[in-house]
């Protein structure tokens, strides 16, 4: 008899998609630059890009660091 081993939530699976979609939009607005949110459902990672020196300090200003 095998047991089923369950899978991980993805980024793929609809609701988590979801979320996540919704919350790369939340962050990119407010950043005001495209943002990628990562999750297998337990961890994951958010990159947020910058273009030059100027833009990676105006991000930082806006986490006020």
């Amino acid at each position: 008899m095998h047991r089923q081993i369950p899978r991980k939530a993805t980024a793929s699976t609809p609701a988590q998609s979801k979320e996540i979609n919704q919350l790369q939009s939340r962050l990119s607005s407010h950043f005001g630059t495209k943002v990628s949110v990562k999750s297998d459902g337990k961890k994951g990672d958010i990159r947020i890009p910058f273009l030059s020196v100027e833009d990676l300090n105006r991000i930082l200003d806006i986490l006020k660091l």
